[in-house]
């Protein structure tokens, strides 16, 4: 018994030497490329400390929604002001997103926090002339971009990873 019992081990580990297979050759995984949309706020009126658009402003964010409307956006983020809220409502309304609100004095947590959230995604963040450079600069791992002039309101740039860096890209929208 004790014999046949020894027989049936060594037959079995015999038997999942001869099973044991090579490993099949695999492509590299595929790497999957982040993209920011990154935007200041539209033209604001200047009444208020958190004032709302302007009409010029409203126009503006309609062409934001326009210039986007083709992007499949995964996520939106926006500091919790009015007029950041309102050029971002209009791309959150076609694409059916929520707008996620980010503390504009934390940044290089939020950009920590969002490349962990959306690896491989499309995400827009509307800011404001001094938090979108600055934004820029820590994705770009530079100091290239300063504080906005107060009367510039149609820059979009498009920060694409590549690697383990990111590219750069400045267009103009609207009027």
């Amino acid at each position: 018994m004790r014999y046949s019992t020894i027989l049936l081990a060594g037959t079995c580990f015999l038997f999942l030497v001869a099973c044991e297979s090579t490993p099949v050759e695999t492509s590299p995984p595929v790497t999957t490329m982040t993209t920011i949309f990154l935007v200041r706020h539209a033209e604001k009126d200047t009444i208020s400390k958190n004032p709302d658009l302007s009409e010029a402003g409203r126009a503006r964010a309609q062409a934001l929604q326009k210039m986007l409307e083709h992007v499949a956006l995964d996520a939106i983020y926006s500091t919790d002001f009015k007029r950041t809220m309102q050029t971002a409502e209009p791309v959150a309304l076609q694409h059916q997103l929520k707008i996620d609100k980010y503390d504009p004095t934390e940044l290089p947590a939020f950009l920590q926090q969002l490349r962990l959230k959306h690896p491989g995604e499309k995400v827009l963040i509307v800011g404001h002339s001094n938090t979108t450079p600055a934004l820029l600069n820590l994705i770009s791992n530079s100091g290239d971009y300063s504080t906005f002039p107060e009367y510039e309101y149609d820059g979009l740039y498009i920060a694409q990873e590549a690697g383990t860096v990111f590219e750069i890209i400045h267009l103009k929208y609207g009027n």
